[in-house]
């Protein structure tokens, strides 16, 4: 071998350790202002999280079952594993996804085939239908009752 061919590495060698080094920024807990000790730093930390630190993660961020009031507080929510009957279960590269996603990595989204993730969002889409019905009714008798009054005058 010689020396230049001893030096040549893989033309995605850099680009890959570039992405790894990469920065995140942290979220803070809506109730303390502060970001979660084990927040990763970078992409290369965020993929070597473990199962402990993703559930402190979850704690922290308050992504538990039930939810309590800071659950719906951040942009977005994510099924809850820590709490569940289902919590030991639950496998690290789920935990991860479902972090990711919360944090805002691309690629992280639940599959279609995440019975929790369905089942959660399933109650909270027949949830928000619910609502949405009902506001409409509400929205339709204000204009009956505007229209009487303004027969009136």
């Amino acid at each position: 071998m010689t020396a230049s061919s001893d030096t040549k590495c893989d033309p995605y060698f850099l680009p890959t350790v570039q992405y790894l080094s990469r920065p995140l920024a942290p979220l803070v807990s809506v109730t303390t202002l502060l970001p979660a000790p084990d927040f990763p730093s970078t992409i290369l930390a965020y993929h070597v999280l473990t199962s402990d630190q993703l559930d402190n993660l979850a704690r922290h961020y308050h992504q538990v079952w039930p939810p309590v009031p800071g659950t719906f507080c951040y942009p977005l929510f994510i099924p809850a594993w820590v709490g569940t009957p289902e919590e030991g279960q639950v496998d690290v590269a789920t935990k991860r996804r479902r972090f990711g996603h919360f944090i805002g990595l691309r690629g992280c989204e639940s599959p279609a085939d995440d019975a929790d993730y369905n089942r959660y969002s399933g109650d909270m889409l027949e949830e928000m239908e619910r609502e949405w019905q009902s506001a409409l009714l509400a929205e339709d008798n204000d204009d009956l009752i505007l229209k009487e009054k303004r027969g009136r005058y």
